[in-house]
């Protein structure tokens, strides 16, 4: 998800349009969010993507993994876990 974002914050694409196109044949991603421009593997929630509603775009059953910074502080992670299970609820 954050990858597409960058590319979407640089202007090359739409992250609705791409995903929208692409989740039908989607088995499973890499979730992390962006601090705009471009800062990366940020844990879900706690950048400046809206990742709710790019995440229920995906298929019920697609197989979910973290992409985290290895910079990313237990804190920040055990935050977004707690913001995860309110919005998303796996």
């Amino acid at each position: 998800m954050g990858h597409i974002q960058i590319k979407e914050n640089l202007g090359f694409l739409d992250h609705v349009e791409w995903l929208r196109a692409i989740a039908p044949r989607t088995i499973g991603c890499h979730m992390q969010d962006v601090n705009w421009p471009g800062q990366d593997h940020q844990p879900p929630f706690l950048g400046d993507m809206r990742l709710e509603p790019l995440t229920r775009m995906l298929p019920q059953n697609c197989q979910i993994v973290w992409e985290l910074s290895p910079r990313c502080r237990p804190k920040k992670i055990l935050q977004s876990r707690t913001i995860w299970k309110e919005r998303i609820g796996q």
